[in-house]
């Protein structure tokens, strides 16, 4: 039963299978492709009103899973975010930087 098992020698086995499998650059072309998820879904909250609140919170997603793999590409990952947001939405670069953003490095 995996409900208690301790999970981060889990996450390290899947972290590094992950690792080995991909490139480096492949590793690199993930993270930009997250990040540009995570801008899309960052900037929803502002484009759509309603639906958009809803949206909002799943962004965090793609950057916890990137941040599981590296927690450098995880930093990579935040920075090309916040430059994304700055050019698609800067409204919501504060919101990022100081709530989602912090949330999901803690998560990761």
């Amino acid at each position: 039963m995996y409900l208690f098992k301790r999970m981060d020698r889990l996450v390290e086995m899947a972290a590094y299978s992950v690792q080995n499998r991909f490139s480096k650059t492949a590793l690199l072309v993930m993270t930009s492709i997250a990040s540009a998820v995570t801008a899309l879904l960052q900037s929803a909250g502002g484009t759509l009103p309603m639906i958009g609140l809803i949206i909002s919170p799943l962004s965090t997603l793609p950057v916890v899973l990137i941040t599981i793999i590296s927690p450098l590409l995880g930093f990579y990952s935040f920075a090309l975010t916040c430059l994304l947001l700055v050019i698609v939405q800067p409204s919501e670069l504060l919101i990022f930087i100081f709530t989602t953003g912090l949330a999901w490095i803690g998560i990761g």
